[in-house]
C-alpha cells in the first residue's frame, strides 16, 4: 500500500497523547501466515523432488 503524504499544516504534537502505529496488526499477521503457508508448500515440493531424485538414483544403480 503506497504511503500518502500528509500536509504539514495538519500536524500537531501534543503532550500526553499516544502515537498510533502506521501498521494494521491484523493485516500484517495475515500476510505473515500467508508467507508461512507458501514456505511450507515450497518445502513440500523440494522434499518431494529430493525423494524422486533419490529414487531415480537408486533405480539407476541397480544391476540389470
Amino acid at each position: 500500500m503506497p504511503a500518502t503524504p500528509v500536509p504539514e499544516a495538519g500536524l500537531q504534537v501534543q503532550q500526553g497523547f499516544l502515537e498510533n502505529s502506521n501498521v494494521s496488526h491484523m493485516h500484517e499477521m495475515v500476510g505473515l501466515l500467508e508467507s508461512l503457508r507458501h514456505l511450507e508448500a515450497m518445502q513440500k515440493v523440494a522434499l518431494g523432488y529430493d525423494e524422486m531424485l533419490g529414487a531415480s538414483i537408486r533405480k539407476l544403480g541397480e544391476p540389470t
